[in-house]
Formats: structure tokens, C-alpha cells, sequence
């Protein structure tokens, strides 16, 4: 399938489906959560978990379900919950998710130390430097249709997941994926299926592949993937 080919050339890939690139702790804090998250583009870009709370502590995620369907589970409450490669990604320019936002979720989605760049928060007045935020101003599509200056706290689509494309103004740097989820009126709670980053800007023929081959392979049933695609592009084989 073309969106899968697509997807094997990334900078980076991440799917919970492929349950085998999960490494979950066998003792202590870790055990029967996610202390490894295998990177499948065969490059090494293995993300762990890192403190990226203000004592560093390591708080760690876990795998549940969203109908039936393995995601990574970031939580609702408690403190910063961080993964991240041992070195940052560079020259990233188009990021594509599968995920579950919850509402009113201020988070770092991707992230370099120190930086704003990646941030999608769904308070736009938030007190963050939103001037740096690469994917507040991204082109960026929810389930094959474009969405002006798109927050992720829009109504969910594919049973509580989205397929999201964000084609970025300019080449971004990233390390962590992490979600700060305590105080300051930010619940940060979030649920991921698969996230993708690409060093070039995905093309309409080729964002198109993509999100078609990932509503098809996240869908709950045929039925409800034809109602999203009836809302989107409609032209699917």
C-alpha cells in the first residue's frame, strides 16, 4: 500500500500496533509500563522515558485501548510524562499523528529542550511564547480536511482517534515527545496511536496516501471510515 510506503521512509516512526517494538518494566515504577518505544524506520531513534518535570522526575505511560486498538497512554493527571531519543531530530518538516487529544490539553507534543517549537496547545492565550510554536502556525489537516490555525481540541474523528498532518513553515527541531499534564489549568491528557516525522514537506498526492492508508488502518469499522472520508476528500479506493 503506498501510505505504507510512505510511512517506511520517515525521519522517525512510532506505532503502537506493532506491539513488539513495546519494551514495558518488569519491577519497581516501571513495571507494566512503557520504559522503550522502538523507532521501526530501522535508524535506532528509540524513545525512553525521560523527567521533564521541574525535579526530573520519571513518570511512566502504559499501553490501553481505544476500541480494541493498542495506543500509548500519556495520562490525565500528575506530573510532566516525557520520552525521548538520546540526541535531537533535525530538519523535521512535516509531522503526522494518530491520537486522541483531550480537551482543553496545553502539552509539549514534540519538543527540544528549552523550546516552544512543537507545542499544540488548545488555549491559544496560554502565557507560552506561541511566536516559536512551528505547528501553530503548520498547515495542518484532521482526517484528510484542512483546518485553519487547527487546534488539537477539535471533535475527534476514526472513534476517538485522528489521523492530524502538519506540514511546518520551516524545518524544526525535536528530542521529546511529552505531555505536561499537572497545574496551571492544563490537563495535557492524551492517547497515541502513531506519530511519524518526515525531513521533506509532504506533497497533496502524498499526504493524501498517508491519511488514507492510516484512516483505513485505524478505523473502528469500514462504515465509520466512509462517514469521515465523506466529510474529508471523499475520493478513496
Amino acid at each position: 500500500m503506498a501510505g505504507d510506503y510512505v510511512l517506511r521512509k520517515a525521519q522517525t516512526r512510532h506505532d503502537a500496533s506493532a506491539t513488539a517494538s513495546i519494551h514495558l518494566g518488569e519491577e519497581g515504577d516501571s513495571a507494566g509500563k512503557v520504559v522503550q518505544w522502538d523507532d521501526l524506520t530501522g535508524h535506532g531513534r528509540t524513545l525512553t522515558p525521560s523527567g521533564c518535570g521541574a525535579d526530573k522526575t520519571i513518570v511512566y505511560g502504559e499501553m490501553t485501548t481505544i476500541g480494541g486498538r493498542p495506543v500509548y497512554n500519556m495520562g490525565t493527571t500528575g506530573s510532566c510524562i516525557d520520552l525521548a531519543m538520546a540526541s535531537a531530530m533535525t530538519s523535521t518538516r512535516s509531522v503526522v499523528m494518530v491520537t486522541e487529544i483531550d480537551l482543553n490539553a496545553n502539552a509539549f507534543w514534540l519538543g527540544a529542550p528549552s523550546t516552544f517549537h512543537f507545542h499544540r496547545g488548545s488555549n491559544a492565550t496560554f502565557a507560552y511564547d506561541h511566536s516559536q510554536n512551528l505547528l501553530l502556525k503548520a498547515d495542518g489537516w484532521q482526517n484528510g480536511a484542512k483546518v485553519a490555525n487547527m487546534k488539537t481540541d477539535k471533535p475527534n474523528g476514526l472513534g476517538g482517534l485522528s489521523v492530524y498532518v502538519f506540514n511546518l513553515k520551516s524545518a524544526g527541531t525535536w528530542q521529546c515527545l511529552s505531555s505536561d499534564r499537572g497545574g496551571n489549568e492544563r490537563s495535557g491528557g492524551k492517547r497515541l496511536a502513531e506519530l511519524a516525522t518526515f525531513s521533506g514537506e509532504l506533497d497533496v498526492e502524498t499526504r493524501e496516501e498517508v491519511e488514507r492508508y492510516l484512516m483505513k488502518k485505524w478505523a473502528p469499522t469500514p462504515e465509520y471510515l466512509q462517514a469521515q472520508l465523506d466529510a474529508a476528500w471523499v475520493h478513496v479506493s
